[in-house]
């Protein structure tokens, strides 16, 4: 390892741990494997991670950082706009999650069966409180007409963004015009008006 100290081997452990969970999910990884990548004995990788709980919160803290980062990325390119703001920050993520091995563990722990349940739980709240403002404004703008309540509306934007983004590349590869496709379809469904324009903006924006 080129760092040194507490905090920078903290850090790896994390790193290689998320490796780990990426690769084999969150009921496969193990304390051995992960010291094993980093050259370092069991006992170290629990000094500074003593359950494999403790391990998963960590990365939901990381991924909560990452997110909240593209949140005010979103919002410093559409600051009046908070309909693109909410579709901008999605899609950064996704994209992250490709080429950053913390958020593609988390998007794992998200569909494992077995992950720390009150920590996901706890995240997937804070998205749909946010998320629930984004839409009010977007109605409040005469942008969406929504048919169902906000939270609802919330819980529905998230749970399909988040599930286009887990299953995206690995259905059906990653293929432009579907993924247009699928966004239109779902903000259609979500009584957005203008979907074709403002999908469009936005990901020209994330994929510049």
């Amino acid at each position: 390892m080129v760092s040194s100290g507490p905090e920078a081997t903290r850090a790896e452990l994390l790193y290689a741990a998320a490796l780990e969970i990426s690769e084999r999910g969150y009921s496969g990884a193990s304390f051995s494997s992960v010291a094993a990548r980093l050259g370092l004995t069991k006992g170290a990788f629990a000094y500074h991670f003593p359950t494999k709980r403790a391990l998963a919160v960590a990365l939901m803290e990381d991924f909560a950082q990452a997110f909240q980062d593209a949140l005010d990325q979103a919002r410093q390119r559409f600051p009046n706009d908070d309909l693109r703001t909410a579709l901008h920050a999605l899609r950064t993520i996704e994209i992250k999650g490709v080429n950053d091995p913390i958020v593609a563990a988390a998007f794992t722990l998200m569909l494992d069966p077995q992950p720390p349940v009150d920590q996901i739980h706890e995240k997937f709240g804070w998205w749909v409180d946010t998320f629930t403002d984004f839409l009010k404004n977007a109605q409040d703008a005469g942008q969406v007409q929504l048919s169902v309540d906000l939270d609802d509306a919330a819980e529905f934007l998230i749970i399909s963004l988040v599930g286009l983004t887990c299953l995206r590349r690995r259905t059906f590869g990653d293929t432009g015009a579907k993924d247009r496709m699928h966004l239109q379809l779902l903000f259609r469904s979500l009584g957005v008006n203008g979907t074709q324009e403002i999908i469009g903006e936005v990901l020209d924006v994330v994929h510049a």
